[in-house]
């Protein structure tokens, strides 16, 4: 049952005492207030995570079904009961058509799977290869081609050779354009699969995305195997470990400049021909997890250490800090290691000669193109439990939570007792300041005047592992949309397009460029949980929207400025914000 209602929804007033987890999130440029539900629905069953498409339109994968609904109205636009072990990496859009590549593990004893595309707009399948033994281990599509990569593990099958295998099937059709063996059982190191309370099974989404050339799929997985994309041809394979064998996101998104590959592993980073994979310089870094890897200005810069999980729980990896490399020949200009206990991404600013990282205490500002490692200046950060109740009402700051995505809250899991301090987990640029965001605590700075511009805190109930855990993938900066080199130049000849999904794309491209930074923390008030609006401009609370659960689960759609609550995991309820220029 769907029920439409109207209004506006009571801002709540009162001061933070506790708080569970926050979302951050960019929408648009300035005040906005929290609306009343647009509408609340039923689902087929309990909610497991979910996912915004192209279109805007909302997937919900949960148990025993896969839905979509339409975004502004609530409307299921279909429901499918027979795709019942999916985590959120089994189901991937198809980057600019209205198709998704299900990649399902139909059951473990014997290992069965299947690989399906299916019409995003109708759901209903347009191709699958049936069940057959072995384990899915990714499906990728790469619409520039009219394919859809698949990665498996095949065993028992007459006629076939035991081993792991990359196949490259038509997107339109399924059929088979080719496949490669590349290795024995087991050959491709495999993580826990997330979200995913069916079947336990492993898969490649610890991993950093395949890339795209003209001619070449590039798969990194326990290393580098580089196939023809024309004909599946091993081209070459490089073996390069990650930081940590059973970690995942422990090494960077390599990186492609011209006809050079930049790829970093443990205790090192490589420099190797596109073409036949030979080196084109190796260079020794500390040994560890290295999550992020960026090029910048004729030099690679890359971070050391970071929180990664396994799937199942988080740890933190030494050593925590930065270093810089010359890209022409991997010569070593600086390696930095005196961050304390935790760790940021890196936000480069090179037209600053900075680079900007935090610790569990201190911003730290690097100078980017020194030839030794060199703090231009530091700043003392206020991230400690400090301050309660009567003090944040005194000091008239808002309230707001740690720092974590809606997928996950449902299951996080609080940690009583231990170190309740504050880690910093996020830096980035926002216009001309610096956003630094912990669990409990959020903050802007000015990097020319060297100051804290403003800067919200409050008393946390305890730190959330799984918030450590989300945090270690987001700064990873693994993207598949980005790193598949997504063309929507093959979709008229694999999908039967029609103008809603045109113009619902091409709305959401227009607004999208109204996009700033407002941000949404879920916090505990007087009155209850709720999910608190903040200005990153200025640190000014917005509005709210209520959520009495004691770990709520939401979905964020930052373009179209919808929120999606599933309450008590089986009913969702939708708000709209709408933001007003000033």
């Amino acid at each position: 049952m769907r029920v439409m209602l109207n209004g506006l929804d009571r801002i709540r007033s009162g001061w933070t005492k506790h708080a569970l987890i926050t979302i951050v999130l960019s929408l648009f440029g300035v005040a906005a207030l929290a609306q009343a539900p647009m509408y609340e629905l039923d689902l087929p069953g309990e909610m497991q995570w979910s996912k915004v498409t192209f279109d805007g339109s909302l997937l919900v994968g949960g148990k025993g079904f896969l839905a979509r609904y339409q975004a502004d109205t609530g409307d299921e636009l279909w429901v499918r009961r027979d795709l019942k072990n999916l985590a959120a990496f089994n189901v991937q859009a198809v980057p600019g058509a209205p198709m998704l590549v299900i990649s399902e593990l139909v059951s473990k004893i014997p290992i069965k799977s299947r690989l399906q595309v299916m019409d995003l707009m109708s759901g209903e399948t347009l191709w699958d290869t049936g069940v057959v033994l072995g384990n899915n281990l990714g499906g990728y599509a790469v619409p520039a081609i009219g394919s859809v990569i698949f990665v498996r593990e095949v065993t028992g099958q007459r006629g076939t050779k035991s081993g792991t295998y990359v196949s490259a099937l038509d997107l339109r059709t399924g059929d088979e354009k080719w496949s490669t063996r590349i290795g024995s059982m087991g050959v491709l190191p495999t993580h826990a699969i997330d979200d995913n309370g069916f079947i336990s099974g492993q898969d490649l989404s610890g991993h950093p995305p395949p890339l795209v050339t003209d001619d070449s799929f590039l798969l990194f997985a326990g290393g580098i195997y580089s196939l023809d994309l024309a004909s599946g041809t091993l081209n070459w394979h490089y073996k390069l470990k990650a930081g940590h064998a059973t970690l995942k996101h422990t090494y960077a998104q390599p990186i492609i400049d011209g006809q050079t590959l930049y790829a970093a592993g443990n205790k090192r980073v490589v420099a190797l021909n596109l073409a036949d994979g030979t080196e084109v310089w190796t260079s020794k870094v500390s040994k560890g997890a290295i999550p992020q890897l960026e090029l910048v200005d004729g030099m690679l810069v890359g971070r050391l250490g970071g929180t990664f999980s396994n799937g199942k729980k988080f740890t933190q990896m030494k050593p925590f800090g930065a270093f810089v490399l010359n890209q022409a020949d991997g010569v070593k200009r600086w390696e930095w290691k005196k961050a304390k206990d935790s760790i940021t991404n890196l936000a480069v600013m090179p037209e600053k000669d900075a680079i900007v990282l935090a610790d569990r205490k201190t911003l730290y500002v690097l100078a980017l193109q020194s030839r030794k490692a060199t703090v231009r200046y530091k700043e003392k950060l206020q991230f400690k439990r400090k301050m309660g109740k009567a003090d944040i009402a005194a000091k008239g700051i808002g309230a707001l939570g740690g720092f974590l995505s809606g997928g996950l809250a449902g299951s996080a899991k609080s940690m009583a007792g231990g170190d309740r301090s504050d880690p910093p987990l996020d830096v980035s640029v926002f216009g001309d300041q610096l956003v630094v965001r912990g669990q409990y605590h959020v903050l802007g700075f000015d990097p020319e005047k060297q100051s804290t511009t403003w800067s919200v805190e409050f008393a946390p109930p305890g730190v959330s592992g799984l918030a450590l855990v989300a945090m270690g993938a987001v700064t990873a900066g693994a993207s598949y949309g980005s790193a598949m080199n997504s063309s929507s130049s093959l979709v008229n000849s694999t999908a039967n397009l029609n103008n809603a999904f045109q113009n619902e794309v091409s709305k959401r491209s227009a607004v999208s460029e109204r996009n700033a930074g407002l941000a949404f923390f879920l916090t505990q008030e007087e009155e209850g949980r709720s999910l608190v609006g903040l200005d990153l401009r200025s640190g000014d609370r917005i509005g709210a929207i209520a959520m009495a659960e004691k770990e709520p689960q939401f979905q964020i759609d930052a373009i179209a400025g919808r929120v999606y609550h599933f309450a008590s995991g089986n009913r969702l309820v939708a708000y709209s914000i709408q933001a007003e220029d000033h």
